[in-house]
């Protein structure tokens, strides 16, 4: 038993068996693919498809399974592994989109309530000289009825 299936040897209790060479070699190639396209590119609609384009111009692709079930089974593999690596890298590149926008959410929270206190403390600024003219008012009519009282008391 190679010492890569040590670990798959000791977990077994009889279901699990040990992959082939080419199934190995199938599955790096694929994810080098996967990784090649996902370090040079964003995600998109067209990933997929772009994966896709650089198995089909392998050289060789190692194929799995026997005889006469090497094409189907190989193109199961490729499916199934595939659409399961697109899966979790979706899954992923959502939570990380999920982060984000949570920090933009709270960061837009923070700024409105920085703003409504700056509003509130110009309200309050702006209150304080509305109280303050309108004091200044009554005293002004105050002065003015005093000065009419006289004048009509010297007349």
């Amino acid at each position: 038993i190679p010492e890569s299936y040590k670990l798959i040897s000791l977990k077994s209790k009889g279901n699990l068996i040990n992959p082939s060479v080419n199934l190995l070699a199938l599955i790096s190639f694929l994810e080098k693919a996967t990784l090649n396209i996902f370090n040079s590119n964003e995600l998109n609609a067209n990933t997929l498809f772009e994966i896709t384009k650089i198995v089909e111009n392998l050289p060789s692709l190692p194929l799995v399974g026997c005889s006469e079930y090497k094409m189907v089974l190989t193109h199961s593999v490729i499916r199934f592994y595939l659409t399961t690596r697109i899966y979790f890298i979706c899954k992923q590149e959502n939570k990380n989109n999920n982060i984000q926008n949570q920090r933009t959410r709270e960061r837009r929270k923070a700024a409105k309530l920085t703003s409504c206190k700056e509003m509130k403390k110009t309200e309050v600024k702006s209150n304080g000289v509305k109280a303050t003219n309108k004091r200044i008012n009554k005293e002004n009519n105050v002065i003015r009825n005093k000065r009419n009282r006289i004048n009509v008391v010297e007349i």
